[in-house]
């Protein structure tokens, strides 16, 4: 399963819901395996398994929110990039985000 998980969220805070649609661009890809998203005006700097490259526009499906004992857990599925400006269909890869 592809993974992301958060380390640092700065700008406006997120608001999300269950089953919501977002796009995010990826500001920049490190050689560490590190990137840094922009969702709805929020940065987030997150460690990536799934491949993607500076500058592209990506589609993340909201599957779960949730608090747990180590922080917030955002569950997102990974949806593919946005060549069209338009979500894609079809099965995607999971993602856990931890905040």
């Amino acid at each position: 399963m592809s993974m992301i998980r958060v380390e640092k969220i700065t700008g406006k805070p997120i608001a999300l819901q269950t089953g919501e649609v977002v796009r995010a661009e990826v500001i920049d890809v490190y050689p560490s395996g590190g990137v840094t998203l922009e969702i709805a005006g929020a940065f987030i700097t997150a460690r990536s398994e799934v491949s993607i490259e500076k500058g592209d526009r990506v589609f993340f499906k909201v599957l779960s929110l949730s608090d747990s004992g180590e922080g917030r857990e955002l569950k997102l599925k990974f949806l593919g990039d946005s060549a069209t400006e338009a979500p894609p269909s079809g099965a995607g890869s999971s993602i856990n985000v931890k905040a």
